[in-house]
């Protein structure tokens, strides 16, 4: 699951990056890895919103009582993955253990540093807790009953984000995502009942 999760994350970022520049290479030197300025604003515009959204959703989620690590998804994230798009594109054979070596760490680096595997265990062992099913389809109608007022605050504010979602640079493509993160994750504590 976990190592599924990385190189999903790793391919998401690569495809987007390969998607936005149609006509340049993504890289500008085949010696010296040099990485374009459009690609460089390409990974942090990306990385900045999927930055956002883990932090607004983790916020959220354990409701401000637990901090993220600083090195989740750190510049350490946009190095690895400069090197994984130097070897695709101009990548030699006997360059295949150094960008293995680069997945290897962007997967691990944020393994152990963003928590995505403890949420979603806590999230597991909460809809499971004494043998009852708490994420039922029952208790989540249930649930959402009891919290009819915060899903409709909540998904109101993920229309509004949605609809005036026109992010022009990466600190506000962050903003958007983690109010979007946030909402997500208050949506699914009033369903689930965390």
């Amino acid at each position: 699951m976990k190592q599924n999760l990385g190189l999903l994350l790793l391919f998401v970022v690569a495809f987007s990056l390969l998607s936005t520049n149609v006509n340049g290479g993504l890289l500008k030197s085949k010696k010296n890895k040099d990485i374009n300025q459009h690609d460089k604003e390409a990974i942090k515009f990306w990385l900045s919103g999927l930055r956002g959204f883990w932090q607004g959703f983790y916020k959220e989620f354990y409701h401000g009582k637990q901090k993220l690590d600083a090195n989740c998804l750190s510049d350490n994230s946009d190095k690895h993955i400069y090197e994984v798009l130097h070897f695709l594109s101009y990548g030699e054979l006997y360059e295949v253990f150094q960008v293995a070596d680069a997945i290897y760490k962007l997967y691990q680096d944020n393994a152990d540093n963003c928590g995505v595997q403890a949420t979603f265990q806590q999230v597991v062992n909460q809809c499971s807790t004494k043998g009852e099913n708490k994420c039922g389809i029952s208790n989540i109608l249930k649930n959402g009953q009891k919290s009819v007022f915060k899903l409709v605050h909540a998904s109101e504010s993920i229309v509004e984000t949605v609809k005036e979602f026109k992010p022009t640079n990466a600190d506000e493509f962050f903003e958007d995502m983690f109010e979007l993160g946030s909402e997500l994750a208050e949506t699914m504590d009033a369903l689930l009942g965390l």
